[in-house]
């Protein structure tokens, strides 16, 4: 689904059978970090750049809606299967 602009708070609808074969899964959002050039500088040098998001978890198990937070200025959410 698609959120109008701009973003304040939005609901992205899932169907959770289609998703890793119906099992259940964790939901993971992720954000860019405040802006820190010494930051940037040494995940450029050693190529670890993880240090430059947040993950926040939105949910786990069979999901059927995420509710996503407000973004700025970018957000990517990650479905990863459960064990």
């Amino acid at each position: 689904q698609t959120c109008a602009l701009p973003i304040y708070r939005c609901q992205l609808a899932l169907r959770p059978e289609m998703i890793f074969a119906g099992r259940p899964f964790r939901a993971v959002l992720l954000t860019p970090v405040p802006y820190q050039q010494q930051a940037h500088d040494a995940a450029f040098a050693s190529k670890d750049y993880a240090k430059l998001v947040q993950r926040t978890v939105l949910g786990s198990g069979k999901l059927s809606a995420l509710e996503i937070p407000p973004l700025n200025p970018w957000g990517i959410v990650v479905l990863e299967p459960r064990k």
